[in-house]
């Protein structure tokens, strides 16, 4: 990395997280655009040739490449110019689109998930296009929402995307030294349950204690699902669940965090969760259901004291390897309707189903990421499983036939769903050097 310009690098990079590119917000559809058309140009303006935007419909995706001699291997990098919602801004310490830099670490939203680690591909190939191998970019603007339009425009794209490996980087590393290599993803889809049972909403002194409360109910239903130690109790739930050996259990327990460290990243003290697994084995090796939204009634300052005519809940499902999602959902669909008061109508309604991987590390693709890791940070690396979930590594398997492999640069510390979401600067510039080598 000698003689080139850091800071301008950081600068570049502010530009993109300046974009409020919240793909699940409908009001950013022209963010969505612009940004897409700045890393188009961007791309462009480093040597890339045929860099372009694609409309979708919805957002838009943008591709490039850097094609030397047919005979070369040719590297596909995947990365996702969207990101999370910002909520609750009022724990933000700097604006969240507006990068900024304090000592070490740089904090914006998207810094880390995934702009950071999507521009440290770009930066690389920027210093280095003489290397013997092809380069495409696959860029898109739907990763946070389920990569609803990606699996079309790779079905109708395989000439245009050909390549002998897709590298993506979007997940973390062990540790803030040490490397990791991702070779497992938990899968995941969305669940949306709505009781309704009331015309309107009731005075709570007229008919508070006469009237079953939709919030209660919905309360009552969920918190059955799990045991107090949080063991899903859904018939079923478990039987496609594999029981890994003691062997690759120790080597998730040598390779992975320890519960502290876990514990550390969330900023909690105590854990919760499977009696008999880590808490990184929780997250990795088995399922999950967290619910993420419960809503219901008066949501304003005050109180409004009266009985709401509905409630919802939003669940997000986390499946392991040779779980299927279609048969987890009928499962918690038919527990939750054999649980529900005939008082209620039930309404449920699933989305953004993604598919669990499974990479085999033998490959010599892993190991030459593993060589120029071990090359850039000078320890071992580390061979991961991550209970995120990534939509398109599964497809690249299954439409472009092409092994997947995952080079994340970023901490679990790095807060990239939350407030103040932020990146290890040192490891942005030992990253492009790592995929240099």
């Amino acid at each position: 990395m000698n003689g080139v310009d850091k800071q301008f690098m950081i600068h570049e990079l502010a530009a993109l997280v300046s974009y409020p590119t919240i793909s699940s917000e409908n009001g950013n559809k022209k963010a969505m655009i612009d940004c897409a058309k700045w890393l188009a140009n961007h791309l462009s303006t480093i040597g890339m040739q045929k860099a372009q935007v694609f409309a979708t419909n919805g957002h838009p995706l943008v591709f490039a490449e850097y094609i030397q001699h047919s005979s070369y291997k040719t590297i596909l990098f995947y990365g996702h110019y969207d990101v999370q919602p910002v909520d609750p801004i009022d724990k933000w310490k700097t604006p969240p689109f507006k990068l900024a830099v304090k000592e070490d670490y740089m904090y914006g939203r998207g810094c880390s998930d995934d702009k950071g680690q999507l521009f440290i591909h770009i930066k690389a190939v920027e210093q280095n296009k003489q290397l013997p191998v092809n380069v495409k970019f696959l860029i898109e603007g739907e990763e946070e929402i389920g990569s609803t339009n990606l699996e079309a425009f790779m079905g109708k794209n395989r000439d245009l995307l050909k390549a002998d490996i897709a590298v993506i980087s979007d997940t973390k590393m062990k540790d803030i030294d040490t490397p990791g290599i991702t070779y497992a993803l938990r899968g995941s889809f969305n669940m949306e349950v709505k009781l309704t049972g009331l015309k309107k909403d009731l005075h709570s002194g007229t008919f508070g204690g006469t009237i079953y409360n939709p919030i209660q109910a919905l309360c009552w239903m969920i918190s059955s699902i799990h045991s107090a130690r949080g063991k899903i109790q859904i018939p079923g739930f478990y039987k496609q669940v594999q029981q890994l050996s003691a062997h690759t259990r120790s080597a998730l327990i040598m390779d992975g965090p320890t519960d502290q460290s876990v514990l550390l990243d969330a900023g909690v003290n105590e854990d919760w969760g499977e009696i008999g697994f880590t808490a990184y084995e929780r997250t990795t090796i088995r399922p999950s259901i967290s619910f993420t939204t419960l809503t219901g009634g008066y949501q304003g300052e005050g109180f409004k004291n009266s009985i709401p005519s509905y409630a919802l809940v939003k669940m997000n499902i986390r499946l392991v390897p040779f779980q299927n999602a279609n048969e987890v959902a009928l499962l918690i669909k038919e527990y939750l309707r054999s649980i529900c008061s005939n008082k209620f109508l039930i309404e449920i309604t699933e989305s953004s189903y993604t598919e669990p991987v499974l990479v085999s590390t033998n490959n010599a693709y892993i190991q030459a990421a593993s060589h120029a890791y071990e090359k850039v940070f000078r320890k071992k690396t580390a061979y991961l499983r991550s209970g995120g979930t990534i939509p398109a590594v599964a497809m690249f398997d299954r439409i472009l036939k092409i092994p997947p492999v995952l080079m994340g640069f970023a901490q679990g510390s790095d807060n990239m769903h939350g407030p103040n979401e932020k990146f290890y600067i040192p490891n942005f510039f030992r990253g492009m050097q790592t995929i240099i080598e």
